[in-house]
């Protein structure tokens, strides 16, 4: 789970905003620890204490720090065995969450863990009226070149250079594109998760969001 961002276009630390009774991030570690996800790791960043002092005391969770967080949040292939890549058991793959993404369920990370389980593909994403989402399951095989992508690239780009290797399955729920860069997004996104618990009980759906050109950023 990246959570080192600077949240530069927020104006605060967008990780540690209320959000449901908690924080931001705190909503989508819970949905991370409630899903088949195991272990779950969070790669902490800017505003370390702060970040690392709201997450939850879990013996599935793990807490990674990226010192070259200023370079961008994704991690570098450098520091693959600081984050104990290389001392835990051998997986299949591992699914990138984005710690801005408070409406996403458990539900959804297990259905793309469980499309992933099916095969044929190294990538694997949700995708929502046409819109790639996140998470994205990565095959171990593609660990390496995603940890050496440059300094400030994201994600997306591994994908574009390898469109034979990318499976995106079309799911309903636009919690996959709802992240929260700027103030005009949280308050978009907590007026759905009220209209969630208050229109659908199952806490798995979720209504359509206001605005169909926004995408989830960091990949």
């Amino acid at each position: 789970m990246l959570a080192a961002g600077a949240s530069s276009r927020y104006g605060a630390n967008k990780l540690l905003e209320p959000f449901g009774g908690g924080s931001v991030l705190g909503a989508v570690v819970a949905a991370a620890l409630a899903s088949q996800a195991s272990p779950v790791m969070v790669v902490t960043g800017h505003a370390r204490a702060a970040v690392e002092a709201a997450l939850p005391r879990d013996s599935a969770l793990v807490v990674a720090h990226n010192p070259e967080h200023a370079e961008g949040e994704w991690p570098r292939r450098s520091k693959l065995d600081s984050y104990g890549c290389a001392s835990t058991p051998r997986r299949p793959g591992a699914l990138i969450i984005l710690g801005d993404l408070p409406l996403l369920s458990s539900a959804m990370l297990n259905a793309v863990l469980a499309r992933a389980a099916q095969g044929g593909a190294l990538i694997v994403a949700p995708r929502y009226q046409g819109q790639r989402g996140h998470p994205v399951w990565l095959a171990r095989e593609v660990w390496a070149e995603a940890m050496a992508l440059k300094p400030g690239a994201q994600l997306r780009e591994l994908l574009r250079a390898r469109p034979g290797d990318v499976l995106l399955f079309d799911v309903d729920d636009p919690a996959i594109l709802m992240d929260v860069d700027t103030p005009e997004q949280m308050r978009e996104a907590r007026d759905a998760q009220h209209q969630q618990y208050t229109r659908h009980p199952d806490p798995t759906r979720h209504p359509a969001r206001k605005r169909g050109t926004h995408t989830a950023d960091g990949g």
